[in-house]
């Protein structure tokens, strides 16, 4: 629970926010580069910080600490800290830092992005791998850039290069989880990620060098119920959604559920709502407000 002071402090900062920090495209806040030398007093509590911001810092020399709610992770040359304003979780040099600490930063703001942000660290962690000769820096600043107001860059074209930055921070993500995965893992990833493409349990097991009776157990020990099981659940469930908010006909909304066949479709629906598509669609569908 936050204390008085604290709340006090985030009201009155976020009555002195102009509207325009509001604004829905996704956006660089601000960006900068920190040198501090040993026995600085480096140390940020970010559940005290306000904004919605999402940062990302390399460590250019020296070392970060990055303390969450289960332990402290160290950020050497090499590595990139995440984190946001406000979250659980505080950032700086150990008291006991021989070395400078240098970084280079960069603060992204925008709608749905503290959700980009939050997915991205639960898939990643707080501290990431990310040389400051690879692409991920390189994108960092390249924003960097774009955000001096000399270069004028208009607000469109800036949220399309951090949409792209952040998508490049998520494709690293999935490409670093997949790599430290077993490939029966890797396999049933995909099937979670995307349960309308259509599947075969046996070409799926070849491609990632597994045998198909051992992805299905170990998708049974992972889920909790077969493939076939999971993935008939979850088609019909996107079935009946599509079913009661839209006007798709029904062979789209086959095709958008996964299903092979209007058949299997119809078949599907009636077992698990004991009516028909267009049955269930007449008695679920969301009311047009004229």
């Amino acid at each position: 629970m936050e204390h008085a002071g604290m709340v006090e402090r985030r009201r009155q900062a976020q009555v002195a926010i102009p509207a325009a920090a509001a604004q829905p495209l996704w956006s660089v806040a601000h960006h900068g580069r920190d040198r501090h030398p040993p026995n600085s007093r480096y140390w940020w509590d970010n559940r005290e910080r306000l904004g919605d911001l999402c940062v990302i810092q390399w460590t250019i020399a020296g070392e970060l600490i990055v303390r969450d709610e289960q332990r402290d992770h160290r950020a050497p040359v090499g590595c990139a800290a995440l984190f946001a304003h406000p979250s659980p979780c505080c950032y700086g040099m150990a008291k006991d830092a021989r070395e400078t600490y240098e970084a280079h930063w960069i603060a992204l703001r925008g709608a749905g992005l503290m959700e980009h942000w939050a997915g991205l660290i639960a898939l990643r962690g707080p501290v990431v791998q990310l040389p400051v000769d690879g692409p991920a820096y390189r994108g960092m600043r390249r924003l960097c850039e774009l955000a001096d107001p000399r270069q004028r860059t208009g607000a469109v074209a800036l949220a399309a290069a951090v949409h792209a930055f952040v998508l490049l921070l998520w494709e690293g993500a999935v490409e670093a989880r997949a790599s430290g995965l077993r490939p029966v893992e890797q396999a049933i990833d995909a099937m979670l990620a995307a349960p309308a493409a259509p599947w075969s349990l046996k070409r799926l097991a070849d491609e990632h060098g597994v045998s198909r009776e051992h992805l299905a157990r170990a998708f049974h020990e992972r889920v909790g119920e077969p493939p076939a099981t999971w993935l008939a659940r979850q088609r019909v469930r996107r079935a009946l959604e599509l079913l009661a908010t839209t006007e798709l006909p029904i062979h789209a909304v086959r095709d958008q559920a996964g299903f092979a066949s209007s058949h299997t479709l119809i078949r599907r629906v009636r077992a698990e709502t004991g009516m028909s598509p267009v049955a269930f669609r007449a008695r679920n569908r969301t009311p047009i407000v004229e």
